[in-house]
């Protein structure tokens, strides 16, 4: 994909703002859009914050399909209809999920263009996953976050929901002075990713921090 890019989450805006996000990014020159639902905000720094669920994101979806389409929320015609490439997130870990995978289909045939993924530590998660989508006309782009030391991989495991590192991994890790963390982490990387490549259309890199 060409151009520029732009993460949108429905969880944290209600219907106005995500519609004015979206022709701001048009205006802007962004292309791709990322959407997705986002995290509950008791996730984060601030626990209090309420979330908004006035879209779902099968809801956005088709509310930026439409969009591409010269149409707004309200169906007024639009003066320019924006040019996006609209992507969606997936959790292959819930690849089991029928309920999931339904939705995430759903997304597919409203429109959008590609899958991305979060990240994947065990190539055997992306097979099964794309085996559960089999047939979905649309390229998939594995997440991958470096992992930065064995306390990193753990903290993963414990607050980031549908992604886990393989006790194998962390071992590897494990007790490594900091000077030699980043070549094991660059080795475990490399290795990730040269088996999962004939598997996928892209990688999305995502840096820690």
């Amino acid at each position: 994909m060409s151009g520029s890019g732009q993460k949108l989450a429905a969880q944290y805006r209600n219907r106005l703002a995500l519609q004015a996000d979206l022709l701001g990014a048009a205006i802007l020159g962004v292309e791709n859009v990322l959407l997705t639902k986002g995290y509950d905000p008791s996730m984060g720094d601030h626990a209090e914050a309420k979330p908004i669920h006035d879209l779902d994101c099968v809801a956005l979806v088709k509310a930026a399909v439409n969009l591409t389409k010269g149409a707004d929320l309200t169906g007024h015609a639009l003066n320019e209809a924006p040019n996006f490439c609209l992507g969606v997130a997936a959790i292959p870990e819930l690849e089991t999920d029928e309920a999931y995978l339904a939705e995430l289909k759903e997304k597919i045939s409203l429109g959008a263009s590609y899958i991305q993924t979060q990240p994947i530590y065990d190539p055997e998660v992306l097979e099964r996953f794309l085996e559960s989508i089999n047939g979905l006309p649309v390229p998939v782009i594995v997440g991958h976050m470096m992992l930065k030391s064995a306390s990193m991989a753990r903290f993963i495991n414990s607050n980031l929901p549908g992604v886990s590192v393989p006790e194998k991994l962390i071992r590897k890790l494990e007790g490594l002075p900091r000077n030699q963390l980043v070549e094991k982490s660059l080795q475990i990387s490399v290795a990730l990713l040269k088996k999962m490549k004939p598997l996928c259309q892209g990688v999305h890199f995502i840096p820690a921090g």
